[in-house]
């Protein structure tokens, strides 16, 4: 089959795991001969930069608001009939929902990506709720809906999308960016006031009730009164109110200055490199990229049985219960424990099942038999299995 010209969808290339996904996802598959074009609602951010300097083809709607809604749907839908692609890919709720709406008008193959698993919505506002019961009435306008995980893919038919139409590809690891970097991980300590041989717990990502921050600071209480030493590190950022009845909830559990506070950080190859264990402590995930990114990089982990964590740690890290800090402070005392000749490091392993490499070929696949089989049918159809 002859190349495909594909469009993607996504509000911004603002920093975040999807948008890091995008980029690489639109990247392998521009090097394989596809035509490929991210389109968002937004311009800038972090990852248009990076995609531009990759030579991808970057075009924003230039949405001017959120009561920008007649024009800017109009520029969505003229955007992609002037360039008439044979595919147009969502990335996650309003551009999937754009794109079922849009679906009778755009007679193309609808491709929506999903990455959410379980989700607590009444952490979240009446417009955010509202936007996922909107996505699941939408879902079968959709010819195919890749999730990249299958507790998305769970989650998703819970929520009543069609089981038929879904599809599980993995979000891809830079395998060859996130090694292990000794000298990378003491200048990390050293900038941090962290001594160079103390024992190091981290907890890396945004600061949100969904990660587990509570569960984590109780499990290094019980630690520490077991390991003394122990240095404990939260790594990321969040809306700065909910920052700040968390510093005051670390401060109570574990004492003031306890608990080293390290905003979020554009390269986390030094934040894997210098800590003993990384923890993942949150009460719900899909694919999380901390987890593959800190095993690739060679580290100790351990996760709550949430989402597709304890399939990414596999024989390579330690899966306790979500919300019981005690099995979690026993699992990370255990991590502590001097790494044991013989067994391999898990970063071949990641590569192997989770690489860029991977999550390409298999979307390329999806992709070239859902337009193979419009272009054969002379219609969108769904997505074979």
């Amino acid at each position: 089959m002859k190349p495909l010209t594909i469009d993607f969808l996504i509000r911004s290339l603002e920093r975040g795991g999807a948008e890091r996904q995008i980029v690489l996802l639109a990247d392998g598959l521009s090097r394989r001969g596809h035509d490929v074009r991210i389109v968002t609602f937004y311009p800038g951010g972090p990852f248009e930069a990076e995609a531009r300097a990759r030579g991808l083809n970057i075009y924003s709607l230039d949405k001017r608001g959120r009561w920008d809604v007649v024009a800017f749907v109009y520029r969505l839908y003229r955007s992609h009939t002037r360039r008439d692609p044979d595919v147009i890919h969502g990335y996650m709720g309003v551009p999937n929902i754009l794109l079922g709406l849009l679906k009778p008008l755009l007679r193309k193959p609808i491709v929506w990506g999903i990455r959410a698993s379980y989700m607590n919505l009444s952490h979240y506002d009446s417009l955010s709720r509202a936007a996922v019961v909107l996505e699941a009435s939408l879902a079968r306008s959709a010819d195919l809906i890749i999730a990249n995980s299958y507790a998305g893919m769970r989650y998703a038919v819970s929520k009543g999308f069609d089981v038929g139409r879904i599809r599980v590809v993995d979000n891809g690891i830079e395998c060859d960016h996130w090694r292990r970097d000794a000298r990378a991980g003491a200048r990390f300590r050293e900038t941090h006031g962290i001594p160079a041989h103390a024992p190091l717990v981290g907890l890396v990502g945004r600061l949100d009730p969904m990660k587990g921050h509570d569960v984590f600071f109780r499990a290094m209480a019980k630690l520490r009164e077991l390991r003394e030493d122990v240095q404990i590190a939260v790594i990321g950022s969040g809306a700065v109110a909910f920052d700040r009845s968390l510093h005051e909830l670390g401060s109570a559990i574990l004492g003031d200055d306890s608990i080293r506070w390290i905003p979020e950080q554009a390269d986390l190859v030094p934040v894997y490199s210098s800590l003993d264990v990384l923890v993942s402590a949150s009460s719900g995930e899909g694919f999380p990229n901390v987890v593959a990114e800190a095993l690739a990089c060679d580290a100790r982990v351990v996760v709550t049985d949430v989402g597709d964590s304890a399939r990414l740690v596999g024989e390579d890290g330690r899966v306790v219960p979500a919300g019981d800090a005690e099995a979690m402070s026993k699992a990370i005392e255990v991590a502590l424990q001097p790494r044991p000749s013989g067994p391999p490091y898990p970063h071949e392993r990641i590569r192997a099942q989770f690489g860029v490499d991977v999550m390409v070929d298999r979307t390329e696949a999806l992709l070239l038999t859902l337009v193979g089989s419009a272009r054969a049918s002379g219609e969108s159809v769904r997505a074979a299995p």
